[in-house]
């Protein structure tokens, strides 16, 4: 009698830990696309960057885009908000965004968090590793000087940035930080769960061209 006891609570316990296992479980939806970084030798995650960097484009091209599914001209129209330190429409962050804010969460070598704030940590090496690929010279060069002097911010970074926004289509590097720096840094100490999420997933279709004006 008492190995069958043992047996049902041995039975009990792995049924809850693998139900438990399967809630934790986070689907990536991106993991077919093409790969956006090379910083293997970062502690953070990157699979989990390159999920977040495509999830962001996705939020931007479905909100900022003016329905052109235009994502260069979206990157343009967010940068406003990333310069100025808006924090992004929380209405409309997606579902499966608000699953990749709660992985990011978990990254603690990627953010200094002071009374429930997050803020993205510059020193660490996964933030050198971005700007040593950042595709631009001047851009690189700025971003350096602004981290070893301890002066990086959206508002000093954002004019030079300016002139470079439009091709972080293809500097992955750039965009993934101005994801996790301008976007998901401002969104990590939102309560999602008194938030409806949208009624519709953004899902876009970059092989649509913007139409001729």
């Amino acid at each position: 009698m008492k190995a069958r006891h043992i047996t049902l609570l041995l039975s009990t316990i792995i049924l809850f830990a693998t139900a438990c296992a399967e809630s934790d479980t986070f689907e990536y939806k991106y993991a077919d696309k093409e790969d956006t970084i090379k910083c293997n030798n970062a502690s953070v995650s990157t699979p989990l960057l390159k999920e977040a960097l495509y999830a962001f484009e996705d939020e931007l091209t479905a909100n900022y885009s003016r329905n052109s599914n235009n994502l260069s001209q979206a990157y343009n129209y967010y940068l406003s908000t990333g310069i100025s330190g808006q924090v992004p429409d929380v209405n409309a962050v997606s579902e499966h965004t608000r699953k990749v804010i709660e992985q990011l969460k978990k990254e603690k070598d990627l953010w200094i968090v002071e009374n429930g704030k997050y803020t993205l940590d510059y020193d660490n090496d996964l933030i050198t590793c971005l700007g040593d690929n950042f595709l631009n010279g001047n851009i690189q060069t700025t971003f350096r000087a602004l981290i070893s002097t301890n002066s990086m911010s959206a508002r000093l970074f954002g004019a030079p940035l300016r002139t470079q926004i439009r091709n972080a289509t293809r500097d992955k590097s750039l965009a993934t930080f101005v994801a996790l720096d301008m976007y998901y840094s401002r969104l990590m100490d939102v309560d999602f769960s008194k938030i409806p999420p949208p009624l519709k997933e953004p899902t876009i279709d970059y092989n649509v061209k913007t139409p001729n004006k």
